[in-house]
C-alpha cells in the first residue's frame, strides 16, 4: 500500500518505451517513492485535460509525460516532458541523478530532443515484441 505523501510519474499507457522507462526508474528509486500511472488512467483526473492528451490535433503522439512531485500532503508541482523525466531521475536519489545537470540546459534544445523521441517512440516501440511482465515491486507502485 502507498502512503498519502507520493510523487507520481504519468506516461501513455500505450507506449512500450515508456513502459520500459518507467520500470528503469523504478529500479533506480531504492526509497520506493516515486508511483507510476497512464494519462488514460483514474488517476490522472488530477491533470488539466490538456496534460492528459496522448495525440496532437494532427493525430501525432504528443508524448506528455508529467511528473507530480508530491510537496506535502495533496500539495504538487507538476513537471511537463523533459523536465518530468529528469526531475524523477533526480528523485530517485541513485547515480541517474546526475542527469540533472541536463535540466540546466537551453529549453529549446532539450525539447527538441526530447520531442524527436517523443515523436518517434511508437516507431521505436514496434522493434519490442511486447511488454515485459513487470515484477511484483513494480506492480505494487502502479496506480488505477
Amino acid at each position: 500500500m502507498y502512503s498519502q505523501h507520493r510523487h507520481i510519474l504519468f506516461i501513455d499507457g500505450e507506449c512500450l518505451i515508456c513502459h520500459h522507462t518507467s520500470q528503469i526508474i523504478h529500479r533506480l528509486d531504492h526509497r520506493r517513492d516515486i508511483y507510476f500511472s497512464t494519462l488514460q488512467g483514474e488517476t490522472a483526473n488530477m491533470l488539466p485535460s490538456e496534460w492528459r492528451t496522448v495525440s496532437s490535433m494532427d493525430g501525432d503522439p504528443s508524448g506528455n509525460v508529467v511528473l507530480a512531485e508530491c510537496l506535502s500532503i495533496g500539495e504538487y508541482r507538476f513537471w511537463i516532458g523533459a523536465n518530468a523525466m529528469l526531475r524523477s531521475l533526480l528523485l530517485t536519489n541513485s547515480i541517474a541523478s546526475a542527469c540533472w545537470i541536463f535540466y540546466f540546459t537551453p529549453p529549446f534544445f532539450k525539447n527538441m530532443i526530447y520531442r524527436q523521441i517523443a515523436k518517434n517512440r511508437h516507431k521505436f516501440s514496434s522493434k519490442m515484441k511486447a511488454c515485459p511482465i513487470p515484477p511484483k515491486s513494480f506492480k505494487d507502485a502502479l496506480l488505477p
